[in-house]
């Protein structure tokens, strides 16, 4: 194995020792703040009230929805791994394993970032260097937010033309033309370095370890974007759904949901707080009341737990009963302990 393999762990976590509490108080106090603003603007009892009418069925087939895209990212990491000129082969599964207990330190960790250092983290010894494995998640996850940001362009002009945007939104229309060139700009830059000289690329078009063309690779994890993001999407739909089946149109799901899935980037508790305002603000636009808003957010947000809290659980029987292999273990230095 390459000497860079093993080397120490980043550096990030000697910031966390100076400073271990400050992540978890910012999480909290982000979290508490905007639910006693929300308590004061919507009444706990109609949320309540509102939860208890969504359909069992809705929140199967969104938790479906849920399980497709997780294995549209999956796949998306797993392409662009294997287009990495020094990455190793590893296999769909093991790339599931790691994404499904990554979504645990995704949900508790603040940013919405934690279960990707730990892919990338788990993934160093696949590399002859260990960047490679942070720069390939990156990569992954910067494709992703460029699907998102697709799916919100496409939203955006679709509620546009089908029945015209809410005099508070008419603002966004610069927005969602600047996000749309954006977007197109960030994913070159994103994939600029699958081109430098650090990884040869710069001589032909052609990704020479695996023989795969850079515009397939780049055609396919952008598709792959939009369809764990579509997930996402549907899954707030059906849900919405579910309480007003008649006046909630698929145009508003895709210009809204998106903007609720980027406020969970912000630092709180499982991103409770601020995607459920941002759900009820932006549906309220349309004439929903905010509770069922809320309640339909909050419905998601269990359809996440349920993979997080099995991710964890995963994570726990792994440790107890099937230690990750010392292959992974020694890349860290970590060969007496199993994580």
């Amino acid at each position: 194995m390459n000497s860079a393999s093993t080397t120490s762990s980043p550096a990030f976590p000697a910031a966390r020792k100076r400073f271990p509490y400050l992540g978890s108080g910012l999480r909290w106090l982000v979290t508490l703040l905007v639910l006693v603003w929300g308590v004061r603007q919507i009444s706990p009892s109609a949320i309540l009230s509102s939860l208890q009418g969504i359909d069992p069925l809705a929140f199967g087939m969104a938790l479906s929805a849920s399980a497709a895209g997780l294995l549209c990212s999956v796949a998306r990491w797993w392409l662009l791994l294997r287009a990495f000129p020094s990455a190793q082969a590893t296999s769909f599964s093991s790339l599931l394993r790691l994404t499904w207990i990554g979504l645990f330190f995704n949900t508790f960790v603040p940013g919405n970032v934690g279960g990707d250092l730990w892919r990338a983290h788990r993934t160093r010894h696949l590399f002859t260097a260990p960047w490679q494995a942070y720069l390939i998640v990156s990569l992954e996850r910067i494709v992703g937010l460029m699907g998102l940001g697709s799916l919100w362009v496409l939203g955006f002009f679709w509620l546009q033309q089908s029945q015209g945007l809410p005099v508070e939104l008419g603002r966004l229309s610069a927005i969602a033309w600047l996000g749309l060139w954006t977007s197109g700009a960030a994913l070159v830059l994103a994939f600029a370095p699958l081109l430098s000289p650090v990884t040869r690329l710069l001589q032909r078009r052609k990704i020479h370890a695996r023989g795969a063309d850079l515009s397939g690779v780049y055609l396919g994890s952008w598709l792959l974007s939009l369809g764990s993001q579509a997930a996402v999407v549907l899954s707030a739909h059906v849900l919405m759904q579910s309480l007003h089946p008649q006046g909630l149109t698929l145009a508003a799901s895709f210009c809204f949901a998106p903007l609720a899935v980027l406020a969970t980037y912000l630092p709180a508790l499982a991103g409770i707080g601020p995607r459920e305002m941002t759900f009820a603000y932006l549906f309220s636009t349309l004439g929903f009341p905010r509770a069922d808003a809320v309640a339909a957010s909050l419905a998601l947000l269990a359809t996440q737990l349920v993979f997080a809290l099995s991710g964890g659980l995963l994570y726990l029987l792994r440790l107890r009963f099937a230690p990750f292999p010392d292959s992974e273990r020694r890349a860290f230095g970590d060969v007496a302990k199993p994580c």
